[in-house]
């Protein structure tokens, strides 16, 4: 597991986790008064069981079934392509997978040039609240799960572009942005990782109308960007 850097480069989330924790804090159980004196109780399993929170930064995205099976491992400086999304924009895929993370989990990310040290994309945190992938929402909470498809969308603005440039995401390509990734129970950072990659071109944006893409004639949908020329009908 990779971690960021400290000083400003981990304000980001350290932040984030104060300002979500007092929202997650009604989701959570309140703490009950046993009457034993806590120096003298016994220790329980998850006392003595403790499994260390760990987690990957990868890609991959929800394929329609609750297995962690979509989720693909990245490693540095290997490329990851941007997406282009129906509604006009560009993101990366960036999914996680880990072990002992809390059952109210705060996930947090964002996306940085590294040679321009600005921040290009930065997610909301989502709240999973025992929503991970691979984990039964009915048995004993392990751990352990995945969360596949958060959408880190660019804001070419920060890189200088106009937002209704339509080659915009030329900008990005060739850079190397690094993903960063933290894991909190909504009060206490837990794990965290990171990647440099490379950014590759969405093959789509090559021939938007190739089969597969989101102008293919054949497509069921088309987003109003394949026919600019139209009213959008």
């Amino acid at each position: 597991m990779r971690r960021p850097g400290t000083g400003g480069d981990r304000a980001w989330w350290r932040g984030i986790v104060l300002a979500v924790s007092a929202c997650t804090a009604t989701a959570k159980d309140e703490p009950v008064d046993s009457g034993e004196d806590s120096d003298t109780a016994s220790p329980t399993d998850s006392d003595t069981d403790v499994v260390p929170a760990h987690v990957e930064l990868g890609t991959g995205t929800f394929g329609g079934v609750a297995s962690c099976d979509g989720f693909e491992a990245v490693v540095d400086d290997q490329p990851l392509a941007l997406v282009h999304g129906v509604q006009g924009g560009w993101h990366l895929d960036v999914s996680l997978r880990g072990t002992g993370l809390p059952e109210l989990a705060v996930i947090t990310y964002r996306v940085v040039d590294v040679a321009l040290d600005t921040v290009v994309s930065q997610g909301d945190p989502i709240v999973t609240n025992k929503r991970l992938l691979g984990a039964d929402p009915d048995g004993p909470w392990t751990g352990e799960g995945c969360y596949l498809g958060l959408e880190a969308r660019i804001d070419f603005t920060a890189l200088g572009e106009d937002a209704s440039d339509p080659d915009r995401y030329q900008a990005l390509v060739g850079r190397t942005v690094r993903l960063e990734l933290a894991v909190s129970d909504g009060d206490t950072p837990v794990a965290e990782d990171t990647r440099q990659v490379e950014v590759a071109p969405d093959p789509c944006d090559a021939d938007p109308t190739a089969p597969g893409c989101l102008c293919d004639p054949d497509a069921g949908f088309r987003p109003d960007f394949c026919d600019p020329d139209t009213d959008g009908a």
